[in-house]
């Protein structure tokens, strides 16, 4: 005896549906003990004819045919009164899985009005998985990610903080302000950088300055504290650094002229430097030798601009705060420290024992000419309130020594990270590109969703069968055996939790839904049992527009390209069936947010070019 199922919505106000078992040779009533034993709210069509309630016992459906069981409201008007509520919601939303939104008393009339909305005006797959997609490289200030080719880092603060979704080059946004400091006469950049929220996996080895691997620097350090195996904790940028461009001019004894700057309020420690643009030198007048000369140099600190003020003593004694001797005609730059007794907001003065007074003049007496000139160039303030105060962002620091090899501080670094997430089909953590798993952490994770939902408020059998679809293996054009679908993007830009679910899931032929409050994957594929019947005796009224689009031959689809990590804006030419390069004309654009693989973008207009002939 056949095994065979009925398709059974017991609730009327449930959009949910289950499927029922049934054998061969039993009635209706059989079908239905189980269900309702008393039968009084359930409707039972047998393909499209109704099977009234006293013939429950003595009908019995043939193998194969479609059973369908509607439960239905009980008692009055109420019939009449969800009909009218289910047409108000068809005017104002769209119909979703299984015809509609809602659920009347009759179901064969909901189902062709759900119908007449699903195709009027739009292409039937619009319906399921619809082409809506950001534009890449679109000239927005806002995201650095639709535009990776001129992405910069910056300071954005109350901006967006990054989600990185999949595998992906990010070029984050500053995290604090980047300062240099001179080390002797070398003068290193200290940059940190926030990538997201943790948990993220960053390759140390595939950092990047411009095209450039850090690796190619010299005398480089970095620092993660992002959740990954890296990590190291960060320690070069402590607390909150603010540098100031001074850029005064020291004035020389002795008249009771100073260079003065200000630090920012609570300012325990300080870093300051003293410039001589033109070098520092003397030169014999009667034969033109250089020789060493001597600056001294005072600097004293007040918490008021009027005093008293306190003389920084001189780090290993002697009557001047700095005494500096060079022989050079090009730039000097000296780097000193002073840590302050507490935090406050200080003043800073220097003078110089020079006799020109204003620093511009070069000689000082008949005799030798010398060059002089020196400047209170930068000023830099340090506290030790934590630059971010959240501690689940993911942080990179990175120093590198930038005499010699940078032209200020780079703003293009950018770093190979990986989302660590739940993983299918157990959900245990890891690095991920799945769609799936990116789907499903993104509407439970509490970091980077308000909303966070509990696991209970997923269909999770449906999240592990989209982890299967998409964990499909096939062999790429490299002769390499990978994922089917992957999706990889970093978000960076203003958007909602369903449409990047759904932008996602699009990318693998689903669409994310909430039914009856549950969240559910849908994948569009060939499905076995049917749902209900429509045939002229159970719908009417029915009206259908048709479009018959000029057919195409081919799509020009746009991506970032990730082989070989290089995350390069490309575009593929995709061909309809019997057209090449020798015979097309007419294309139309796509773009193909989230899939990184030339081999996958292939796949992707293949089958939209098979949409637009098939469900058009």
């Amino acid at each position: 005896m056949s095994t065979h199922l009925a398709t059974v919505q017991t609730n009327p106000f449930r959009v949910d549906r289950i499927l029922h078992q049934w054998q061969e040779g039993e009635t209706v009533a059989d079908i239905l003990k189980d269900l309702d034993p008393h039968h009084t709210n359930l409707r039972v069509w047998l393909g499209d004819i109704e099977v009234l309630p006293e013939y429950f016992h003595v009908v019995r459906p043939k193998p194969n045919t479609v059973v369908v069981v509607k439960g239905v409201p009980e008692g009055g008007d109420a019939l009449r009164s969800i009909a009218f509520i289910a047409l108000a919601v068809a005017i104002t939303t769209v119909t979703g899985p299984g015809g509609s939104l809602f659920l009347t008393a009759n179901p064969l009339g909901t189902a062709a009005i759900g119908a007449g909305l699903l195709v009027a005006g739009s292409l039937a797959i619009n319906a399921l998985i619809p082409i809506d997609s950001p534009e890449l490289d679109n000239g927005s200030t806002e995201s650095q990610a639709l535009s990776i080719g001129g992405a910069r880092n910056r300071l954005n603060p109350f901006g967006n903080l990054n989600t990185v979704l999949g595998f992906y080059q990010v070029t984050p946004p500053y995290a604090a302000r980047p300062y240099t400091e001179l080390v002797g006469e070398d003068q290193y950049v200290v940059m940190l950088f926030a990538l997201g929220f943790k948990d993220i996996e960053v390759d140390p080895d595939y950092i990047k300055i411009g095209t450039s691997l850090t690796s190619t620097y010299d005398e480089v350090e970095i620092e993660l504290d992002t959740g990954g195996s890296a990590d190291t904790g960060i320690s070069l940028y402590a607390g909150q650094v603010f540098e100031d461009p001074a850029g005064k001019i020291i004035p020389g004894e002795p008249d009771n002229d100073y260079a003065i700057h200000t630090t920012v309020p609570d300012t325990e420690r300080i870093t300051y430097e003293i410039h001589f643009p033109r070098g520092l030198i003397k030169l014999e007048h009667n034969d033109g030798k250089q020789r060493k000369t001597t600056v001294n140099i005072n600097v004293w600190v007040s918490e008021s601009s009027q005093g008293p003020w306190t003389k920084i003593p001189p780090p290993f004694g002697g009557e001047y705060t700095h005494t500096i001797q060079a022989r050079t005609t090009v730039l000097l730059r000296k780097g000193f420290r002073y840590t302050f007794p507490y935090a406050s907001q200080w003043h800073v003065r220097m003078q110089a024992d020079v006799i020109n007074k204003d620093g511009t003049q070069n000689t000082i007496d008949q005799g030798p000419v010398v060059i002089n000139q020196r400047f209170f160039q930068i000023l830099r303030s340090y506290n030790s309130d934590p630059s971010v105060t959240d501690p689940n962002v993911a942080l990179a620091c990175l120093r590198i020594k930038a005499s010699d090899q940078l032209s200020g501080i780079p703003n293009q670094v950018s770093m190979y990270c990986q989302s660590i997430i739940p993983d299918g089909p157990s959900w245990v953590e890891g690095v991920s590109n799945n769609p799936a798993s990116l789907i499903r952490w993104i509407l439970t994770d509490t970091n980077i969703n308000a909303r966070a939902l509990p696991v209970n408020r997923l269909d999770d059998q449906s999240f592990v069968d989209f982890w299967n679809y998409c964990n499909q293996q096939v062999v790429n054009s490299a002769g390499q055996t990978v994922a089917k679908y992957t999706f990889n993007q970093n978000i960076d830009f203003n958007t909602t939790i369903t449409k990047t679910v759904n932008q996602i899931a699009r990318t693998a032929n689903a669409r994310v839904e909430q039914i009856d409050g549950i969240w559910k994957v849908m994948i569009d594929q060939p499905q076995t049992i049917p749902r209900q019947v429509f045939s002229p005796r159970n719908s009417w009224g029915m009206s259908v527009t048709k479009s018959f689009p000029e057919k195409i031959d081919g799509f020009r689809i746009r991506f970032i390209d990730d082989t070989d990590r290089k995350f390069t804006q490309e575009e593929r030419i995709v061909y309809a069936d019997g057209k090449n390069v020798d015979n097309s004309s007419l294309f139309e654009s796509l773009e193909a947010v989230g899939i990184t693989r030339p081999d996958s973008i292939y796949r992707y207009g293949r089958r939209y070019l098979a949409v637009s002939v098939l469900q058009p």
